[in-house]
């Protein structure tokens, strides 16, 4: 799992530097930014819906990323208002996983392309797992991991919500002022996001899986 997340780190590193060394792929970014700028002036409601139930499809199926989308929303909403709309987007996605989880079990969720992780972390933990030990998980696994995990195991949703809620609050807005420094050609801004993004991730997965042994 850390070797997915230190490739999916170094994969955004490799396309941000291709973006700022071609003037035709900004020149792309910017036209299409622009166009759907102007689109989402005349149509807000119908836009924001499309980027929350991107976030929440990323949130229950993988690899499916909304992030991708957030340098472009960027330019439409600024920093805050695209963190907060990929944060309710997520936070239904992961409710979601939960429920399938809780009320479809294993016939859905055995579906699932992450289903042996899902499968390995439901034997690994109970209904009765403490809330650290919970949020440590929330915040080292994909999002979908967790929810569909917990969600068999009837873990206490009231706690669940509140995990996920602290575990994605600040990498919502970690992604979207990222974004901003991407399309606002500021790597040194950028590097410090990814590289503290992935620093933080092999801690949480490292203290998670050393007191889950």
């Amino acid at each position: 799992m850390l070797r997915r997340i230190l490739i999916f780190f170094i994969l955004i590193v490799i396309l941000a530097f291709l973006f700022w060394s071609s003037l035709s792929l900004q020149t792309i970014f910017y036209e299409a930014a622009f166009s759907i700028k102007a689109y989402a002036v005349e149509n807000q409601i119908f836009v924001i819906a499309v980027f929350i139930a991107l976030g929440a499809l990323s949130a229950t199926l993988s690899p499916f990323s909304s992030i991708p989308f957030v340098p472009v929303m960027i330019m439409v909403w600024g920093n805050v208002l695209t963190a907060i709309f990929l944060l309710i987007g997520w936070l239904i996605g992961e409710i979601l996983a939960y429920f399938i989880g809780y009320y479809a079990g294993y016939p859905i969720v055995s579906q699932l392309s992450s289903f042996e992780k899902i499968k390995y972390y439901k034997e690994k933990l109970s209904k009765k797992t403490e809330f650290f030990l919970v949020l440590l998980f929330r915040f080292a696994m994909p999002a979908e991991i967790p929810g569909y995990a917990l969600g068999i195991l009837r873990y206490n949703f009231n706690k669940y919500l509140l995990a996920t809620f602290i575990a994605e609050l600040p990498f919502a807005f970690v992604v979207s002022y990222a974004s901003d420094a991407l399309v606002n050609n500021q790597p040194a801004i950028f590097m410090i996001f990814v590289i503290s993004s992935f620093l933080f991730f092999g801690l949480t997965f490292y203290l998670f899986n050393k007191k889950l042994r």
